[in-house]
């Protein structure tokens, strides 16, 4: 979503249903009592917490893509 800009279109790309996403991403906030996403337009924009955590999340990714391999 951070990447796309929209929740149908991450779960397109990620091949998960949207309600799957939304859930994880509100469990993750509640957990957390962070909000990540607010809604822009008719997608999703990240909240400045989110913009915060986006490189350093990109990068655990990345690291684990170099480990999967």
């Amino acid at each position: 979503m951070a990447l796309t800009g929209s929740v149908t279109q991450a779960a397109a790309r990620l091949n998960i249903s949207q309600p799957a996403i939304t859930a994880q991403i509100k469990k993750f906030e509640k957990e957390l009592n962070v909000v990540l996403f607010e809604p822009k337009g008719r997608g999703v924009a990240l909240t400045s917490i989110g913009q915060k955590l986006i490189e350093p999340v990109a990068r655990l990714f990345t690291l684990e893509n170099r480990v999967d391999d």
